[in-house]
């Protein structure tokens, strides 16, 4: 569905990982827009992208939406985002927070790509396990085998 707002989230980040950042740009603002944020939001990230690339407009889209980082929170959201940019510190705070809310995102996070990079880090595999999950196994590079 064009015009759901999940829906141009996800290609947002497909397309970000298959390096094509204008598409991912582009329904990034889409999902924005459908999720309610005001021009000048989209504005301030939209000119952060320009200025910093997509991890820059990541962090001011957290900024946004997330401006309070005290509370519990309902969605995995921001882990994600935070996984995206790369913050292993922050990614596990977040992932912390959805696991003390019940947030049923998590069901993902043992096959989620953005959480790759924290695989094999007993933080995050503590995590899994708390969730309730045998944690996963880094990915293999293709052609490197174990």
């Amino acid at each position: 569905d064009p015009n759901d707002y999940w829906s141009n989230l996800f290609l947002s980040v497909t397309y970000a990982r298959e390096g094509r950042p204008d598409d991912a740009a582009h329904y990034f603002e889409r999902a924005m827009t459908i999720g309610g944020m005001k021009p000048e939001g989209i504005a301030a990230i939209r000119e952060r992208y320009r200025r910093g690339g997509r991890a820059a407009a990541l962090r001011k889209s957290l900024e946004l939406l997330h401006p309070d980082t005290s509370g519990p929170i309902g969605s995995s959201a921001p882990a994600l985002t935070w996984a995206e940019i790369g913050d292993a510190d922050r990614t596990l705070a977040w992932l912390e927070k959805a696991f003390e809310s019940h947030t049923r995102d998590l069901v993902y996070v043992n096959v989620e790509p953005a959480y790759d990079f924290l695989r094999g880090d007993p933080r995050f595999d503590a995590i899994v396990r708390r969730i309730g999950f045998v944690p996963a196994a880094a990915p293999v590079a293709p052609g490197k085998g174990r």
